[in-house]
């Protein structure tokens, strides 16, 4: 091979290396970047998938199930048959009598509101992220990850609805129920 197309050889083949890294430091950039959001709004399942994601690894499929008594169950079978038992004891519980009624709480002094300024938009984001996943919801049956996936227009949203609250200083009825199981 000459030297001059040896040296053009050379040549093409760094600014490809170059090219490369600068794409492959580019994409490890945007998987840290949106690690680091959802881990901001406690999404911890994202960057833990991103990592498995990353280096291949699978999570233990292998967990050993063990009976009320301790022994351990072998076949899929027995241990399906256990985890039926666990979750129609864990789950199927009476429907509550009762509600909670807020109205019975100790009253407080009001708030001079008036030396409080509006709720923002970013206060209302930033709760909004702080959220936390898989757990259930209210008697609105809105989840978190759902108000999350909403993003700047729900946050837009719930502040106009939180402002007006707290100028009107009424608690909607429905804030005031809830279901407690004990």
């Amino acid at each position: 091979m000459h030297t001059s197309a040896k040296a053009r050889l050379t040549s093409v083949a760094m600014r490809i290396t170059g090219s490369v890294s600068g794409s492959l430091t580019l994409i490890a950039t945007d998987i840290y970047i949106e690690a680091e959001e959802a881990a901001n709004c406690n999404d911890m399942l994202e960057p833990y998938r991103i990592v498995r994601d990353l280096t291949g690894t699978q999570g233990t499929t292998n967990v050993p199930v063990r009976d009320k008594d301790g022994k351990v169950l072998l076949t899929d079978r027995e241990q399906s048959a256990r985890w039926v038992k666990h979750f129609n004891g864990v789950l199927n519980q009476p429907v509550p009598n009762e509600l909670f009624s807020f109205d019975s709480e100790t009253e407080f002094k009001p708030i001079e509101a008036s030396l409080l300024d509006d709720f923002q938009i970013s206060e209302t984001a930033k709760a909004i992220c702080k959220l936390k996943n898989n757990k259930a919801a209210g008697l609105d049956e809105i989840p978190a990850e759902l108000l999350k996936q909403g993003g700047e227009p729900v946050a837009e949203v719930l502040t106009e609805l939180f402002n007006h609250i707290w100028h009107a200083e009424e608690i909607p009825e429905e804030w005031r129920e809830g279901i407690i199981i004990p």
